[in-house]
């Protein structure tokens, strides 16, 4: 809502206005054939019916149900889950919280762990006798019970060594570790405990190849066990956490503005209104291929990203238009450089053009070069004689006098500035650009690294070039 004056305020609107906007609104929805009539003798106050419980909702009130239409009543629902939420298992007042921890560190956990375990073991003192000669016995059910207990208690009664834990000397012993299990069982299990077959791991630079591979069975393990016992409530949240570590493993983050700087990071789904986990993805790393995507199409990393769904759509419909066009009417006056996929190759392929309508030009010597014209797209009526116009790209960092045709200071609490069309075409020169203009970078995202950087423009500038690059500016193609 504009005013005429940059002191005055936007209070809020009258209750005329809103009244007149749900006149209109009902006005559409009646004439698309939505809501029904009866809506307006509904009372404005609610049946206990309606209300939905702790158990879930009510099953005569608007949800997801078989007859379920989205304007219902004219109006978008709120998704109201119809079913029972909560624990889906019902425990008796006499369980304990070891009652509850089984019920995701179960038997079936326990004899995967026993079986890995013991497999690796074997391996390693056949690869490997001479550093495996302690005999190795496969632990029992009870015996990796035991073990666990022992590592959650380590957790809180931390010593430097493992081996002070089954210490003679009054000071240092904990009886508890003596008395559940002895010192050599417990570091064997330490030594080789695994969760998966090592001898089916891909090796890195495999298609197939996965950091969290050794404990992809715990991961998948747990997140069904966390579906099964619990049903969600309506309020669901995905939130970013990181697992302190600082040990060797490759997909370790160091985030210096967590309260914990050192770890693996995680996403977690979880209920919002207890904190209930539902489920667990670990992040693999930077470089790591994603678990559910070949690897054979490196492509797909940062193909066509855009911020939200509606600017992706239109995207869409502009990058149809440009093509269309091209296709079925000619060449364009003017090239969108945002609605390239590639476009290097759309550069490389004008430099290629204009090589070859210059008999006696190598390839080798030909350079891209530009000027920055006054008119916008717009006001294009034609095509350059040689090279093309571009349009779409936006100046970060500085603002853009478009009667001298240079760079300037960017205006107070503005963030992008259009710059006009941009003639690119190429010369037969390999000589250093002009040190007086500044060469801008373009990328086409916010996100500037090697990834999205494209080439870059020279613009003209009454100061230093060294000025704008301390600023940090370049030209994007896309500021969504």
């Amino acid at each position: 809502m504009s005013s005429d004056s940059e002191s005055d305020e936007f209070e809020g609107f009258s209750r005329a206005e809103l009244d007149e906007a749900e006149a209109r609104f009902q006005q559409q929805l009646l004439l698309q054939g939505i809501g029904d009539d009866s809506d307006g003798l509904e009372s404005d106050e609610e049946s206990d019916t309606d209300v939905p419980g702790p158990a879930g909702d009510a099953g005569n009130i608007d949800g997801w149900h078989d007859d379920f239409l989205y304007y219902e009543r004219g109006l978008p629902h709120l998704f109201s889950p119809t079913g029972r939420t909560g624990p889906t298992r019902i425990m008796p007042q006499d369980k304990t919280p070891l009652d509850f921890f089984r019920l995701f560190f179960n038997h079936v956990l326990l004899e995967m762990l026993i079986q890995q375990t013991d497999s690796y073991a074997k391996l390693q003192k056949e690869n490997k006798p001479d550093e495996n000669k302690m005999a190795w016995v496969r632990p029992t059910i009870q015996e990796m019970k035991a073990f666990f207990g022992l590592c959650f208690e380590m957790g809180i009664d931390r010593k430097p060594s493992t081996r002070m834990y089954w210490s003679t000397d009054s000071f240092l012993q904990s009886p508890l570790h003596a008395k559940t299990m002895s010192r050599d069982p417990f570091t064997q299990i330490m030594r080789y405990l695994h969760f998966s077959d090592s001898t089916q791991q891909p090796l890195p630079g495999d298609p197939n190849y996965d950091p969290l591979y050794k404990v992809n069975p715990l991961l998948i393990h747990f997140n069904t066990a966390f579906q099964q016992e619990y049903t969600p409530n309506r309020n669901i949240t995905v939130d970013e956490t990181m697992i302190p570590f600082k040990g060797r493993v490759q997909f370790k983050q160091y985030m210096p503005q967590k309260p914990h700087k050192w770890g693996v990071k995680a996403w977690v789904l979880a209920d919002s209104q207890n904190s209930y986990i539902q489920y667990v993805d670990i992040y693999p790393g930077k470089n790591a291929t994603p678990r559910h995507i070949s690897s054979t199409k490196p492509l797909e990393k940062d193909f066509w990203q855009s911020s939200t769904l509606g600017f992706w759509f239109t995207e869409l419909l502009e990058r149809n238009e440009q093509f269309n066009y091209w296709v079925f009417t000619g060449r364009p006056d003017v090239f969108w450089m945002t609605g390239f996929f590639n476009p290097q190759g759309f550069l490389t392929a004008m430099r290629q053009e204009v090589t070859r309508a210059h008999k006696g030009w190598a390839l080798d010597s030909v350079t891209l070069h530009n000027d920055v014209i006054k008119a916008f797209k717009e006001e294009i009526t034609c095509a350059p004689p040689e090279g093309v116009y571009v349009y779409g790209l936006c100046l970060d960092g500085a603002g853009w006098d478009r009667r001298n045709c240079r760079l300037c200071e960017s205006p107070a609490k503005v963030l992008f500035t259009p710059i006009p069309v941009v003639h690119m075409f190429a010369i037969n020169s390999t000589a250093p650009k002009d040190p007086r203009l500044y060469q801008c970078p373009v990328y086409k995202k916010p996100n500037r690294t090697d990834l999205t950087y494209i080439t870059f423009i020279v613009l003209k500038t009454t100061q230093s070039p060294d000025h704008w690059i301390l600023r940090g500016v370049a030209a994007l193609c896309d500021i969504k």
